[in-house]
This record gives structure tokens, sequence and C-alpha cells, in this order.
């Protein structure tokens, strides 16, 4: 009796953990997908903070952090849809999440001397703005989020196995595909946002997003077919 009863709760454990994993993962894809709709006034919010609260040796980068941030966020939010590396998500939605919350935290709360804070976290670029305080709020709201989910895969044993999942990841020529294709929306917006006719651009990249997504998925339920 006690077994089945510890079955079903580790059954309910494993379901609300992947739920969980994929809501993260979702938030991750929409703001990477917000974001990239516009590169270049994304890179300006990333000017922003790379000159104020940012090490000197970064400073210039802005459009080329701005594509790595759009490409990790969309990565690791596919990556959170892979039931076989949620370990590894989580560390890395974790990590992210701490990021946000410590910058958008400086910002809000110990802004700079000679600029104030920088009013749009640009978080989900164009499509919702946060004031300061709102972005630290929705990042720590996240943040947590990822806490209970990592504290909750640390329980259930999964990261005892972390070395082994983590060398088939690197193996495996899926967790490429989706790393490629996640490049693919911040590349076409830097490509193709100040050559294209506004209404055209919008329409071809509202078309690239759910491709993008769907060989992502494609690629990963074809790992799981070989796997099962």
């Amino acid at each position: 009796m006690y077994k089945t009863i510890s079955m079903e709760t580790n059954k309910k454990c494993s379901t609300l953990s992947l739920a969980m994993s994929m809501l993260l993962g979702a938030v991750f894809i929409l703001s990477s997908l917000s974001k990239a709709v516009n590169i270049y006034s994304f890179a300006m919010e990333t000017g922003l903070y790379i000159n104020l609260y940012m090490p000197m040796w970064l400073h210039g980068g802005d459009m080329s952090c701005a594509v790595l941030v759009c490409t990790i966020e969309m990565f690791v939010g596919l990556l959170a849809f892979r039931q076989e590396y949620r370990v590894q998500s989580s560390l890395l939605l974790f990590a992210i999440l701490l990021f946000f919350v410590c910058l958008t935290g400086i910002n809000c709360f110990f802004p700079s001397t000679f600029a104030g804070s920088i009013e749009s976290c640009g978080c989900f670029g164009e499509l919702i703005h946060f004031t300061p305080f709102g972005s630290f709020m929705k990042s720590g709201i996240l943040w947590l989020l990822s806490s209970i989910h990592l504290i909750g895969i640390s329980r259930s044993g999964e990261i005892r196995e972390i070395r082994k999942s983590t060398e088939n990841m690197l193996t495996d020529t899926s967790t490429y595909t989706i790393l490629v294709l996640s490049f693919i929306p911040p590349l076409f917006s830097l490509m193709f946002f100040n050559d294209m006719e506004h209404h055209t651009y919008i329409i071809a990249y509202l078309l690239l997003c759910p491709a993008v997504i769907l060989l992502s998925f494609r690629s990963i339920y074809r790992y799981g077919l070989r796997n099962s």
C-alpha cells in the first residue's frame, strides 16, 4: 500500500516538474522571439545595460550580445522540453534567471549615479514593457519557480545521472540542430529588418518563428523515437 502511494506521489511530482519545465521553457521561447523581432531595438537596450553595469571588455558588443542572448534563451527554452535533459535545462534556467534577478535588482535599487535606472528591460522586446521594479519582480518570480523546479529534480535523484546525461546531450546531433535553429530568428532580424518593407518583414517573421519551433520539436521527437 505504501509502495503504491509512493509511486503515485512520485508520478504526480514528475508530472508537476515536467509542467513547470515546459512553462519556463515557453516563457524563454516567447522572450527570445519577442526580442529578436527587432534585434536593433533590443541591441540598444542591451547596450545601455552593458555600458552601465558590465565590464569594459563587453562595451561595443551590443549587437553580438543581443543576438547571443536571444539565441541562448531560445535554445534553453527548447531544451526544457527535452525530458531526458531536464536536469541540464533546469540548471541553465536557474543560472540565467539568477543573473537577470541580480541585473534587474541592481538597475532597480542601485541605479547608475549619473544615468539613473534604465526604464525598460527589453525582457519581452516591444511586446510587453516593464518598469524597473516590475522587471525585477518578474525575474524574481521566474527565478523562484526555477528554484522550486530544481529542488524537485534534486530530490528525485535525477541529478546523480547528470554526468551521463550531459555526455549524451553533447553527442546528440539534435542538440546542435536546436542550437543552429535558435540562431535563425535573431540573424533573420539582423539581416532583413532594415531591408524589407515593415509589413512584409512582420509576416515573414511570423511565418519563420513557428517553422523554427516545429523543426526543433521534430528533431526532439525523432530523437525520442530513436531512443524509445
